[in-house]
């Protein structure tokens, strides 16, 4: 389950660059084309220019970053965060931003009157929060995989010690009475058995004196 969840996350992550490439690069050649016909449009006339290239900025969420260049001199110049424009010693803005999450992309076209025009924009291959789209799928099944394997490892070993037969174990079956003369043993033949212990205090009888002669001896 481990190596399936990296594996969702590395492919989720992989498909998301793949389809974000794609798309970037679509979106950027509509982006040059938006641009070249607001400078066709707005020919010599800088707020109508400025205000042409701010509704396209805003149209595009994973525009980053934008920069048209006339004559070799920035005539418009925007970011939606700090840090993916700065400035050059001569005063120029360009973007300077890197990271793989963002592509770069510049074209030229014309204005309206014949001028030619340099645009550069940086747009968003995968955004932040796809990735942390996919981190989340694959942390479902990190965490789905351990809960099972603590049920599985432990659920059996809670239930045998809270079995009856686990807390009370079966009586021993009743033995036998053995009467006391059966588990005496017989002497063999020819022995004599010693006399019983009597107990303490109790006096040994005394053997009758052996007769003196026989009665009624013949004289």
């Amino acid at each position: 389950m481990f190596v399936l969840a990296i594996g969702v996350f590395v492919g989720g992550v992989w498909i998301q660059y793949s389809r974000g490439r794609e798309n970037a690069l679509v979106e950027f050649r509509a982006i040059v084309q938006k641009a070249a016909a607001v400078f066709a449009q707005g020919a010599g006339d800088a707020s109508a220019v400025k205000s042409g290239m701010d509704i396209i900025f805003a149209s595009y969420p994973d525009l980053a970053a934008a920069t048209v260049q006339i004559n070799g001199k920035a005539v418009f110049a925007q970011q939606k965060s700090t840090g993916f424009l700065s400035m050059t010693p001569s005063g120029e803005p360009v973007i300077t931003a890197s990271s793989p999450m963002l592509i770069t992309q510049s074209a030229p076209f014309t204005t309206g009157n014949g001028t030619p025009a340099f645009i550069s924009a940086l747009v968003y291959v995968m955004r932040p929060v796809s990735v942390y789209r996919v981190a989340c799928v694959s942390f479902v099944i990190i965490l789905t995989a351990t809960i099972f394997a603590i049920i599985v490892v432990f659920l059996p070993h809670a239930q045998a010690e809270d079995s009856p037969e686990a807390e009370a174990p079966k009586p021993a079956p009743p033995r036998e009475a053995v009467p006391a003369q059966a588990a005496r043993c017989e002497a063999p033949p020819g022995v004599t058995e010693p006399p019983a212990a009597r107990p303490e205090g109790e006096r040994q009888p005394e053997e009758a004196p052996a007769e003196e002669g026989q009665a009624g001896a013949p004289q």
